[in-house]
């Protein structure tokens, strides 16, 4: 194998490991922005075209960047000190651009001075750029 075939061969999979890397700073960027109520970061993360899919929460998908700040500013009001613990994530990035996986996520939080976990598991298609039009957690969100 060439030396430049050899280079190519290891951008290709540097950027593989990068975008991979990407989708979970994104994913740890919404569970940390859903817990310690940072706003600005849970804007930041999802497009004006995100689809938002929580069953049984939410009856129907909410589109739109506004409805799904205003479904967790609600979630907010619902449930106090949550705290989500991610894990056995699995990520498949394709060469067109785009990822399939799943995420396990174990779920704290309180209510009306009771306690409550639960445990969820998430698959979906994932973009790896921010410019795709959806975030990597707007993806995942959408198939729950």
């Amino acid at each position: 194998m060439s030396l430049v075939a050899r280079l190519a061969a290891l951008e290709q999979q540097q950027a593989l490991i990068q975008a991979r890397q990407d989708i979970r700073q994104t994913i740890a960027r919404y569970a940390r922005g859903i817990d310690e109520q940072r706003d600005d970061d849970l804007a930041e993360i999802f497009t004006d075209d995100v689809v938002l899919q929580t069953q049984p929460w939410t009856q129907r998908p909410l589109e739109g960047k506004a409805l799904a700040l205003k479904a967790f500013r609600n979630y907010r009001v619902a449930f106090q000190h949550p705290r989500r613990f991610i894990t056995n994530q699995r990520l498949y990035v394709h060469d067109d651009g785009t990822a399939t996986g799943y995420a396990n996520w174990f779920v704290v939080q309180s209510r009306e001075d009771q306690s409550y976990c639960g445990w969820v598991a998430m698959t979906g298609n994932f973009a790896t750029q921010m410019a795709c039009g959806r975030s990597a957690v707007c993806a995942l969100l959408s198939t729950v």
